[in-house]
């Protein structure tokens, strides 16, 4: 038996693995990245980034390598009656102007999962391919863990810390004894991927919640290839011909099916952890959370679980311990996943409901979707961009509304984004105030905003007006765009470190 270690070692290299690798790497740390399978999956699984998960690669420095494989699924076409035009919701023409990605984003998980390890790799560390976790201890200040390679070799690696990155089924969350309440709805869908030769517009996907059972038609990157899910009966197993006569009777589509790349059955429920964490064991992703695929939050909410832990761990290393900030990993993520379970729940449970109430859902879906105003909440709350996290000691005061949530985006006076101007791997002041030696404007006499040593104008105050931000204050932000505490600066850097215990210098 061999012994060797890392500072973390990360068990599971799905998307939220690799994306914790990454970003302990950026974060300064050593880390090992184990995975049972024996090579990188080839199933296109989870189809859909958003926008807020998209600003995390952004973050990484790997967005680019992702839009470069996917498409934009700008528009949602739902169809609720047979004679009547589709409401369309145009995610173009919504109020997207605090991000740069104003769509979802249609990329197979697959795929996704090739980027990751393609920026795992340039930072140096490769997957261990075919490495199982078989058994683990903690001990004082690290992690013992007992793995079998794909020689069937044992080593005993040694880690300061140890996440649970390993899917539903986590091996991680067995041996640390942490239980999953496990909710099955009692619904099946079935999904396939399938080549077709029609025309659907670029980057539209279309909804039929029709009398016979729901139908969702979506985009992928590859011309002729359409992601199916059906609502279907328990039980049913579907080939090419059950396709194309399903995909017919619910919306009177000829569908000519050449192909399935790719299909599936599953019945849907949810799950979440009791405990995200037990003393120097984390679990993240489907480890943690389960949740039904309706609306593509699950492998979205894992890769933000990674964003997040990152940050605290390193804070955690330069203060020499800042517990309150690890404890918030659980506090913060473990209810902003209870709430996406209980908004995708709802979703299903409406797109499966009984066969007796399915034509008054669809004259409400109408009338509802047709308003602006919901169908931007209905755009940005699937992109994640106006999602909450739970509160925790490490917030501040809920009372000012973004606090706890992200901080908006906008264009800024010199051409940049307001993102562009926080750090990636610390805490940034933004101080709003007049000040006089602003970038590129030495001069200027009126509001701006400081950002450390520098700053840029605000020409009217429009960005501190559209985040309610008052003059003389400060916006503490974190790396992960979060806006942790609002307040008097100096105030707030004594209330801070009185709070959590962390110096402000290990921020």
């Amino acid at each position: 038996m061999s012994q060797s270690g890392a500072d973390v070692l990360i068990v599971g290299a799905g998307p939220t693995g690799l994306t914790a690798g990454s970003e302990l790497i950026r974060h300064g740390f050593s880390v090992r990245v184990i995975d049972s399978k024996p090579s990188p999956s080839r199933l296109s699984k989870a189809l859909v980034l958003h926008a807020r998960t998209m600003e995390v690669f952004e973050s990484m420095g790997m967005v680019d390598r992702v839009l470069d494989t996917g498409e934009r699924f700008v528009a949602l076409n739902v169809h609720t009656h047979a004679k009547r035009p589709p409401v369309r919701i145009d995610l173009l023409k919504r109020n997207w102007h605090d991000t740069r990605y104003p769509f979802w984003f249609s990329i197979p998980q697959c795929e996704t999962e090739r980027c990751l390890v393609e920026h795992l790799e340039s930072l140096g560390v490769r997957v261990e391919w075919g490495t199982e976790l078989r058994e683990l201890s903690q001990h004082g200040n690290g992690v013992s863990a007992r793995v079998t390679d794909a020689s069937g070799s044992t080593q005993e690696l040694e880690a300061d810390w140890l996440l649970g990155c390993d899917g539903s089924q986590s091996r991680t969350r067995e041996l640390t004894g942490i239980e999953m309440d496990y909710r099955p709805y009692g619904i099946e869908f079935a999904l396939a991927d399938a080549r077709a030769d029609v025309d659907l517009g670029t980057g539209e996907g279309h909804v039929f919640p029709t009398k016979q059972g729901a139908l969702m038609i979506a985009p992928t990157p590859t011309e002729g290839l359409f992601r199916l899910i059906a609502h279907v009966e328990k039980g049913a197993q579907l080939g090419i011909a059950d396709w194309a006569k399903l995909v017919f009777e619910r919306t009177g589509l000829a569908f000519d099916i050449q192909d399935l790349a790719w299909h599936s059955h599953f019945r849907l429920g949810h799950g979440l952890a009791q405990r995200y964490r037990h003393e120097r064991v984390f679990l993240l992703g489907d480890a943690a959370h389960v949740q039904s695929p309706v609306g593509g939050q699950g492998l979205n909410t894992g890769i933000q679980d990674a964003h997040d832990l990152a940050w605290r761990l390193a804070t955690d290393k330069r203060a020499g311990g800042a517990e309150k900030l690890l404890d918030g990993y659980a506090t913060e993520r473990r209810p902003f996943a209870e709430r996406v379970i209980r908004y995708t729940s709802r979703a299903t449970r409406m797109l499966a409901a009984p066969r007796a109430i399915r034509p008054f859902r669809n004259k409400l879906a109408r009338r509802f979707l047709g308003f602006t105003v919901l169908q931007e909440r209905f755009g940005r709350g699937i992109g994640m961009l106006d999602s909450r996290c739970g509160g925790s000691e490490t917030l501040g005061d809920f009372s000012r509304p973004w606090v706890g949530r992200r901080l908006p985006n906008p264009l800024l006076w010199n051409g940049q984004r307001l993102h562009d101007r926080i750090d990636d791997l610390r805490h940034t002041a933004v101080d709003f105030d007049v000040v006089d030696d602003l970038d590129g404007a030495a001069a200027w006499p009126g509001p701006g905003l400081r950002f450390g040593e520098g700053g840029l104008p605000d020409p009217g105050g429009v960005v501190a007006g559209a985040l309610g931000a008052r003059p003389g204050e400060r916006w503490l932000v974190r790396p992960d765009r979060i806006v942790a505490e609002i307040g008097e600066p100096q105030a707030l850097e004594a209330k801070f470190f009185r709070e959590i215990g962390c110096p402000v210098a290990a921020l």
